[in-house]
């Protein structure tokens, strides 16, 4: 008698413990205040940037299933699956419990939309405090009469439980999810990318301008050149012993450019500050077709250091326009220059000052 007892409550115990293995979904969401950073950000076979789910359980995920790009990334408590764009359905394997298929319909989301962040939260729908409480209930049943004694009916009751996570793995099946293309999982682009640019240059040396960078990161390192467009006629020089003009030119410059900087990266807005140095090509051709006595202020290569701040906006994958205000000032040491931008403003201006770029990146 002893032994039939101890029986029915193994029995009914079993269901508890199978019901304590299982996940339920306590909430999945947008997470509108959180943006990936491009440092964090993975892209699918088309370039397209992927979304982010961030799972919040206390177990490990073993895989998951779906349109997931690259492994999954563990921090701590929360863990990250990446998504292309489009995702509806996706399966999620924890370690310790049985499998869970999410559907983003069934939590008003029509679509995973590339670049966002969202919250996954998952908790055990069953805990040891429950089987406790149901152990009165057990033992209340011992003083039962004979007959009620009968392990038979718990049977499908068992199996019924463990067969539970079968409909979730046919809804993953669907025709809707089989009609999204999986692709193959990547591991995480690489850090190094080339860049190339054109643009504009006011204020300092004025002309069209061409660059081309590499970044690691979120540094980058560039080189750059300014065809020059402006010119200052007719700067005359003469010598202090005699009153005749000894040189007269018709002034024009080219800039070459080396610069670093640093980006700081929030969502399609970028700000990255900048430090460089500028070779400044300044070269004269004789005015009005002047016989120079001498040639000591024909040409003159003042460099500069500058300090710069790129704005730039995404308005496309891979490509962004730009706004860079910088400030040069010269290192000295050309007295050729120290004397010629004394002929006008504007061959100061050249070598120190405000200048502005303005143009168009895009990232290979």
């Amino acid at each position: 008698m002893k032994t039939k007892y101890i029986y029915i409550l193994l029995l009914s115990l079993l269901p508890c413990v199978t019901e304590a293995q299982e996940l339920t979904v306590q909430s999945f969401s947008l997470s509108p205040s959180e943006l990936i950073s491009t440092a964090d950000q993975r892209k699918d076979l088309n370039g397209t940037a992927c979304a982010l789910v961030k799972v919040q359980v206390v177990d490990d995920i073993v895989r998951a299933e779906g349109n997931v790009i690259g492994g999954i990334v563990n921090r701590g408590t929360e863990k990250w699956v990446y998504l292309t764009q489009g995702t509806k359905t996706f399966r999620i394997f924890p370690k310790n419990h049985l499998p869970l298929t999410i559907s983003t319909g069934d939590f008003q989301i029509d679509e995973l939309e590339g670049k966002r962040v969202y919250i996954l939260r998952l908790t055990a729908s069953g805990s040891s405090a429950e089987v406790v409480q149901q152990k009165p209930e057990i033992i209340q049943q011992q003083p039962e009469p004979e007959p009620v004694v009968q392990p038979e009916p718990a049977k499908p009751e068992v199996v019924q439980q463990q067969q539970e996570p079968e409909p979730a793995y046919q809804e993953y099946y669907t025709p809707e999810a089989l009609a999204t293309p999986v692709k193959p999982s990547y591991s995480a682009e690489s850090p190094l990318h080339f860049y190339g640019g054109i643009g504009f240059n006011a204020l300092s040396v004025m002309g069209p301008s061409l660059h081309l960078g590499l970044r690691y990161k979120s540094v980058a390192l560039e080189g750059g050149f300014v065809y020059g467009l402006d010119k200052v006629k007719n700067v005359r020089f003469s010598i202090k012993s005699s009153s005749a003009v000894s040189e007269a030119y018709d002034y024009s410059c080219n800039r070459m450019w080396v610069r670093l900087g640093v980006n700081f990266d929030s969502g399609q807005f970028q700000i990255s500050p900048q430090a460089g140095v500028a070779f400044n090509m300044i070269s004269g051709k004789a005015a009005g077709g002047a016989s120079n006595t001498t040639d000591y202020f024909k040409d003159s290569n003042p460099m500069s250091l500058f300090a710069a701040l790129r704005l730039s906006y995404e308005v496309a994958d891979h490509l962004r326009i730009h706004l860079t205000p910088q400030f040069d000032f010269t290192l000295g040491g050309d007295q050729v220059y120290e004397v010629i931008k004394q002929g006008d403003s504007k061959l100061k201006a050249w070598a120190e000052g405000f200048g502005v770029n303005v143009g168009i990146i895009y990232e290979f």
